[in-house]
Formats: C-alpha cells, sequence, structure tokens
C-alpha cells in the first residue's frame, strides 16, 4: 500500500475526521498512533479572504511526504464549510516583483 492510499485510508476510517482536520481541530496523536507525522504547510481563507477556504498538510512517514488539501468555503455570517480533500504535490513559482528605486 502507498503512503497516500495508507493516508486516506486512515482519513476515510472516520468520517468527522477529514472535516476536524479542515477545521484544525484535531490531536496529532492519532495520527501518531499510524507512525504518521502531521503538518500544515498552507491555510489560507477566512475573514478578508472571500469565500476561498483551504488549508494544506503534509502526512509523513519513514521519509516520505505526501500533501492532502483540504478544501472549503468560508462565509462571514455562516463561518468555514469543509467540502472534500484531494492530494496535491508542492510546485516552485518564481514570480518578478518591481521595487521602488525611492528610499
Amino acid at each position: 500500500m502507498t503512503l497516500i492510499d495508507e493516508v486516506k485510508e486512515f482519513i476515510d476510517l472516520d468520517k468527522s475526521r477529514a472535516e476536524r482536520i479542515f477545521h484544525e481541530d484535531f490531536s496529532s496523536d492519532e495520527f501518531t498512533a499510524k507512525c504518521l507525522t502531521i503538518e500544515c504547510v498552507e491555510a489560507y481563507g477566512g475573514e478578508g479572504g472571500g469565500e476561498t477556504y483551504y488549508s494544506v498538510y503534509s502526512f509523513e512517514k519513514d521519509a516520505e511526504t505526501v500533501y492532502l488539501k483540504f478544501d472549503g468555503w468560508y462565509q462571514s455570517y455562516h463561518g468555514s464549510e469543509f467540502e472534500s480533500y484531494f492530494e496535491v504535490t508542492p510546485v516552485e513559482k518564481t514570480i518578478t516583483i518591481y521595487k521602488s528605486v525611492k528610499g
């Protein structure tokens, strides 16, 4: 079984686990018991971020890492709502910005 399959199986084993990860309302101990290390590597959304709301977590085991994005939405009068999760991969992006030459 691949690591991504193992992580997805573990998350799907408890129907509330994906939603709890999305809302950052989980204990890393439950992953440690499966020899998995979980870490939030990116989060976006909430007040001032429009409706876009998501978090990306890395799951590591035996020096192998997989990434899952937990996707949802946000509305100020409702809060955040989880929709789905899926595998993603980090991609480096180079950008050019223009800085003022005035002090």
